[in-house]
């Protein structure tokens, strides 16, 4: 028990490490709105929100991210306030979407799961009821009373459908 406790402070010192270092080029800008989004990345109450994030490439390109993912609860309302809107956020439990229109975890042998991107990077941040299901695309989102009325409305006029009108569509 001991021992998973010292990983998680472990964990955390390299978090805030990583992000110092990130910020030390930065010294010029607004640092206290920066160091108050370093701050906030670290409250313990964290919420599940989808995440699109457009990051400026070489060529006057811009490369489109879609996650969900964990972020803290503080710094999504300070960003949403406009509170802070320089900084870093940590978002934590990323699943992504894949170019077939399904969500896939981040985490494998090669990731940890959690992405550093800059808050003005953002072009939309909401917050979600709960965790996606990898594997799923947007129909776990649907209304499911909704879908189950259309299900039925659709049963219904396949049934009013005459068989000679079938018959001869098949033909």
């Amino acid at each position: 028990m001991l021992g998973s406790y010292k990983g998680k402070c472990k964990m955390k010192l390299i978090k805030y490490v990583v992000i110092a270092i990130l910020l030390i080029p930065n010294y010029g800008c607004d640092l206290t709105e920066e160091a108050a989004a370093v701050n906030a990345n670290f409250k313990e109450e964290t919420m599940w929100t989808f995440i699109y994030i457009n990051i400026p490439e070489e060529g006057n390109k811009i490369d489109s991210y879609y996650y969900y993912a964990r972020i803290s609860k503080s710094l999504y309302q300070s960003i949403s306030s406009n509170k802070i809107k320089k900084g870093f956020i940590l978002l934590q439990n990323v699943k992504y979407w894949g170019d077939d229109d399904i969500i896939y975890d981040y985490r494998n042998n090669e990731n940890t799961g959690d992405i550093l991107f800059r808050i003005e990077n953002i072009s939309r941040v909401t917050p979600i009821k709960g965790e996606p299901k990898t594997g799923m695309g947007q129909e776990q989102f649907e209304d499911q009373k909704k879908v189950k009325e259309s299900k039925k409305q659709l049963d219904k006029e396949v049934k009013t459908i005459e068989p000679d009108t079938v018959k001869a569509a098949i033909k």
